[in-house]
């Protein structure tokens, strides 16, 4: 935050940035993420790779920042960036399954 917009904020608001952010372990558990199969590009070829829950929590928690630092009315799931090496019917997949945690 900057400075003049910090002090310009409620008190109610700027003392929810001192919070201790949730872990993606913790919000994975509160969430009852499982792990997903999904495919990765390694090399030129696409091989199955296990993306954990703590991971899917951490893709949740990047698109709240994501969707936070844009000037969109609502979260979507373009909110939710994949890793460039996810296949993209995977990631149009998990961009799905995991937006539902996002709103």
């Amino acid at each position: 935050f900057h400075s003049l917009a910090y002090r310009g904020v409620e008190r109610g608001i700027t003392d929810k940035l001192r919070l201790p952010r949730l872990s993606p372990i913790k919000l994975a558990a509160d969430y009852q993420l499982e792990p997903i199969v999904i495919r990765r590009l390694l090399g030129n070829n696409y091989e199955n790779f296990t993306l954990t829950s703590s991971r899917q929590a951490s893709l949740i928690s990047n698109a709240v920042s994501q969707f936070c630092s844009t000037n969109a009315q609502y979260p979507a799931p373009r909110h939710i960036v994949t890793p460039e090496w996810m296949h993209e019917d995977d990631a149009t997949a998990i961009q799905q399954h995991l937006y539902p945690y996002v709103e």
